[in-house]
């Protein structure tokens, strides 16, 4: 039996060359996946609620989140007038109320950090 081993691969080295690696990489597959048996599978713990003071800061975030997208929405309305190819009245009164929009959104930043 080892004689035919040690003749088989004297004559195709490269099948048992391939076989071995192919078994060396299928058996380190089935070592971390299948044959694991020491990590159980648990929903996360989520933490819990902060204190009630901290309420404030979640809710200032939150409108300066909405501050941002306000803005951004303002911009892609000027640049859409900008990028127009011929302008009219319409365009213009557009660009008057972005600007105007723009101008009380600015007022609101800061008579909201002026209050802190």
């Amino acid at each position: 039996m080892g004689n035919l081993f040690r003749h088989l691969s004297r004559r195709y080295p490269a099948h048992f060359l391939c076989g071995m690696l192919t078994c060396m990489i299928v058996s380190g597959v089935l070592a971390f996946t299948v044959m694991r048996t020491g990590s159980k599978r648990t929903l996360p713990i989520y933490p819990k609620l902060p204190p009630v003071g901290s309420m404030d800061g979640i809710s200032e975030a939150m409108g300066t989140y909405g501050k941002l997208q306000d803005v951004l929405a303002i911009q892609d309305t000027i640049t859409a007038i900008i990028n127009k190819d011929s302008l009219d009245q319409t365009d213009s009164v557009r660009l008057m109320g972005a600007l105007k929009r723009f101008e009380q959104l600015q007022r609101s930043i800061y008579k909201t950090e002026d209050n802190k």
